[in-house]
């Protein structure tokens, strides 16, 4: 008599825990199938773009370094110049 009246009132817990676990299983689901591909697109994107700037900021020192050069080779040229020119 005593089982059967706890197991009738756990059998409406059992359903709940039964629901909870098809309900954490259809989100697992949804995270798999539709969430995550588009997690890794954009992390694809961002990689890609970081990998971008990172090159161009490569560039723009070494620009910058040809040009520091440039420009100091352009001011001894001009003073040598300058130093042919005066009497």
């Amino acid at each position: 008599m005593m089982d059967t009246k706890l197991k009738a009132e756990l059998q409406p817990v059992g359903n709940d825990i039964q629901d909870m676990k098809n309900e954490i299983r259809n989100v697992k689901l949804f995270q798999e199938n539709a969430l995550l591909p588009h997690l890794e697109t954009i992390e694809s994107c961002y990689t890609d773009t970081y990998t971008r700037y990172r090159n161009y900021a490569d560039r723009m020192v070494a620009m910058s370094g040809l040009r520091l050069y440039r420009n100091s080779s352009a001011i001894n040229v001009s003073n040598q110049l300058a130093e042919l020119h005066m009497p």
